[in-house]
Order: C-alpha cells, then sequence, then structure tokens
C-alpha cells in the first residue's frame, strides 16, 4: 500500500482575537509535516456578508456614512439608517445577534433622537477599568445641527452608551465631517467641519480636558475645549483626524475655495493657524480639485510618517500623498523650499464623482492599505476595491500606482466586489486593520432596482493547509 499527502485547505473563523503572528494563503512545500503558518497577511482571502438589512427589503436604506474600528480582535461598525434617520451600530457576536448571516452580528440604534448619524466616525481602545467604544457624529436636526458623541463603556460585564453633545452654537452648523480618535491615556479628539449662516467655513477641533474648557453642554459643560484651526471658503470638507506616537493630532482636509488638499499639524516649526498659531497649516497636492474625500493615517513610529488617500475629481484618479521629507514632488514648504511630500496616482476611479469611498489604513508594518469605490466603467456598476504596494505582498510587479526603475507598476489593485446590473457598490467605505494585518472592509451597497440600501462587510480570513495521508 502506498501513501501519498494532500493538502486541506480550511478558512477559519471571520473575525478571531489574533496575537498578530503571520499565516499563510499558499499551500506548504511537501516537506512540511504541519500546518503552513509562514508568509505574509495580506495574501489572506477575503469574504464578504451583508449584515444589516431589512427582512422586506424594498425603500429601506441602511449603511451611508460608515466607519470600522477594532476593540481587541472585534471589528465595530457605524453607520446611518436613513429610513429611521438614526445612528446604528453592529459587530459579530458568537450567540445571542440578530442581524447579519445565521444571526452572527448584533445590530442597534445608538441614537434615534431626530435626524442623527451622518458623517459618523468610530474608535475604540481597552483601559484599565474596562473598554470603550465611541461614535462621533452629526446631529442634522434643523433645530439643531451640532457635533456629539456617544460612547459605549465596559466594565465587569456591564456596557451603557451615554450620548452628549460636543459643541452647539447659534447660527453655526457644526459636526459635519466628524473623525474620532483615542490617545493612549482615553482622551478624545475629533476634527470636524463649522458652517455659518454667513461667512467662511471652518476646520474645527476638539478634545477632552480634566475642566475649564469652553464646550461640551450637560454633564460634559467645560469638559472639552473647541477651537477653530483653519477657516475660508470651503474649508474643512472631508477632515480626516489621526495621532501620531506623542498624541499630537494631525488633520488632512479639503480646501474647497481653492480646490486642494491640506493638511494642519499641531506643534513644530512656523506656526500659521490655529490658536495662537499653534498649528501648521499647508497645502499637500496643487493639482487642481484634488482632495475630497480624503483618509489619513499617521504612523505611531520614528520619523513620523503620515500618508494619504484621496480623489482628484477632474481626472477621476485614486491620489496617494506620503510625507517623505525632502525630494518630493508636492507639498511644498516655504520655510526650507523643499517638497517635502510625495504624490502619486495610483488607479481610476471615474471622473465627476459626488460621494465615493476611499479609506486608507496602515498594517503592521506602516505600510498603506486603500479600499475605494472604482466608478470608472461608463456602463458597468461601480465596484468596491483595494489597492496596496506590491512589497506587501511579496510581488515584483503590480498593475497600478507610479513605475518602479524596473519599469513595473509599484502597486497590485484588485476588484473585491462588483456589484451587479442594478446594485452600487462602496459609495460609503471605512478599513480597518488588526494586529496581525489583515483587513476588515465594511460599506454601503445600494440597489437602484429596489431602492434599498444595506450595511455590507469584507473580511479577510486565516487560511491554513493541514496534511491528509491518503492510503493506494
Amino acid at each position: 500500500m502506498v501513501s501519498r499527502k494532500v493538502w486541506l485547505s480550511v478558512v477559519l473563523a471571520t473575525f478571531v482575537a489574533l496575537s498578530g503572528s503571520s499565516v499563510s494563503a499558499q499551500r506548504p512545500d511537501s516537506g512540511d509535516a504541519g500546518v503552513s503558518a509562514a508568509v505574509l497577511p495580506a495574501t489572506a482571502p477575503w469574504f464578504g456578508q451583508r449584515v444589516d438589512r431589512n427582512a422586506v427589503g424594498y425603500g429601506d436604506d441602511r449603511g451611508q456614512h460608515v466607519s470600522v474600528a477594532f476593540l481587541g480582535g472585534t471589528p465595530y461598525v457605524s453607520y446611518y439608517d436613513a429610513t429611521n434617520t438614526s445612528l446604528r451600530v453592529a459587530w459579530p457576536v458568537t450567540s445571542g445577534g440578530n442581524c447579519g448571516p445565521g444571526n452572527s452580528w448584533h445590530c442597534e440604534t445608538v441614537d434615534d433622537s431626530g435626524d442623527v448619524g451622518l458623517y459618523s466616525s468610530i474608535a475604540a481602545m481597552i483601559g484599565t477599568f474596562g473598554s470603550r467604544v465611541g461614535i462621533a457624529y452629526y446631529d442634522a436636526t434643523s433645530t439643531k445641527r451640532v457635533l456629539k458623541l456617544a460612547e459605549r463603556t465596559c466594565t465587569l460585564g456591564t456596557c451603557t452608551w451615554n450620548i452628549v453633545t460636543i459643541q452647539s452654537l447659534s447660527n453655526v452648523s457644526v459636526g459635519t465631517f466628524a473623525s474620532l480618535r483615542y490617545d493612549s491615556s482615553g482622551g478624545r479628539h475629533i476634527a470636524y467641519r463649522g458652517v455659518p449662516l454667513l461667512g467662511s467655513t471652518s476646520l474645527r477641533y476638539a478634545h477632552s480636558v480634566p475642566g475649564g474648557g469652553n464646550c461640551g453642554t450637560g454633564g460634559a459643560a467645560e469638559y472639552w475645549q473647541c477651537d477653530i484651526i483653519d477657516s475660508g471658503i470651503g474649508i474643512g470638507r472631508y477632515s480626516s483626524l489621526d495621532l501620531n506616537g506623542a498624541g499630537q493630532p494631525r488633520i488632512a482636509y479639503y480646501d474647497d475655495g481653492n480646490n486642494i488638499l491640506k493638511y494642519a499639524e499641531k506643534g513644530g516649526a512656523g506656526g500659521n493657524c490655529g490658536p495662537g498659531n499653534t498649528w501648521v497649516c499647508r497645502g499637500i497636492d496643487p493639482v487642481t480639485d484634488a482632495g475630497r474625500f480624503a483618509s489619513l493615517s499617521v504612523s505611531k513610529g520614528s520619523p513620523e510618517k503620515a500618508h494619504i488617500a484621496y480623489y482628484n475629481a477632474t481626472t477621476g484618479k485614486l491620489r496617494y500623498a506620503t510625507y517623505v521629507g525632502s525630494g518630493g514632488n508636492c507639498g511644498l514648504n516655504s520655510i526650507t523650499s523643499q517638497y517635502e511630500w510625495k504624490c502619486d496616482n495610483i488607479s481610476d476611479m471615474g471622473a465627476g464623482l459626488t460621494q465615493a469611498g476611499v479609506s486608507l489604513a496602515l498594517d503592521s508594518s506602516g505600510r498603506p492599505f486603500i479600499a475605494y469605490q472604482d466608478a470608472s466603467s461608463a456602463l458597468g456598476p461601480a465596484h468596491l476595491a483595494i489597492a496596496r504596494p506590491v512589497v506587501t505582498l511579496g510581488h515584483l510587479g503590480g498593475n497600478c500606482g507610479p513605475m518602479t526603475a524596473l519599469l513595473t507598476h509599484s502597486w497590485k489593485c484588485d476588484l473585491l466586489d462588483s456589484g451587479g446590473s442594478y446594485t452600487d457598490e462602496a459609495r460609503y467605505v471605512a478599513l480597518a486593520m488588526n494586529s496581525a494585518g489583515l483587513g476588515t472592509i465594511a460599506y454601503y451597497e445600494s440597489d437602484s432596482y429596489y431602492m434599498t440600501g444595506y450595511l455590507k462587510v469584507m473580511a479577510q480570513r486565516l487560511q491554513a493547509f493541514l496534511p491528509i495521508v491518503q492510503k493506494q
């Protein structure tokens, strides 16, 4: 009797708390004796599912203004329920769920006190005494138009939601394009936009303080400090905030008056914006109409490196800007006369889009990963697509992005969800990475036939190859 070894591919559960070890998506060599566990998490396969949809379906619309963040190994997704004008949140569960395939997710309404939940931005942290999930969002109710924050805190197995208004101003709408982050001490940081009835719009920044602040209402009064960072015609759209390793805020945003991408950082030499000129605000990409749908991620190590994905509405290109210090092609520093950023075209998205998903995150090696809507086909539906540098995937050449010295593309762009005859994908997109370098993408699917919208989630799963001995 002759024995031979074959390999059984096993796909593990989608959402698992991971230690950070790499897992292979390739069959091991015949000489390996155990489970394959080598290479790149970036090559792990993707699996998608509709998470929140009404059973009746027709006319129901959920999943716009989506955002995703990991709490440990669990992704939490915030989104807007347009049918009920409410803020909702979803996360996967092992039992007791009420949505998703096989009720494998828990979905709940967080705030339904008006037209609430637009521009949702979610963040999560685990502290000394428990965990916290926070959602910054805009209350568009005509009598309010304010920035709000909902936080779910869990201590000793008991979880509660608390909702506060961060800023409310007469004759100024505040809270659109909200972007939330927690620092390592649990401090809250929010970038957002202010729009007055008359006059210039503004990029604004709010952060929690022990007391003596100038904003916050009710029990949160004076526990927040709200400042104007930049102002002018069309300033502050698509604000995206991240923190550096020292907890200092950085904000990418769009200057609609001058049609350029801008970047604001607290501290540093040559302050020209913010209270007391303690911030530096600079234009990054001078290309006309480049900067919409900006998404920022900043490395936490040293040296600090910022990464921004965004859209050029004129050319229909997905663009990527990264800080290089000197020798770049964009982001001119007027003090040093150095081009401190490098800006490149990555892929096609389609020209003239008024709303499209773009989201950037860094993997465990600090390399960029972009999820975006590809609506470049005039005949076909809009797709969900991803882009990564080829070095992340272990490839020699790609199919998109700038060319290398070897005349090969330096990025790899792939289609994840192609939509259908009446369904468009990824008008809103949010991407997050877990500690093992596996991605989760939450996005919006719209169905023009049934006039519906759904929340969908695409996630990478671990894949292992188990040896089986066949006797012949």
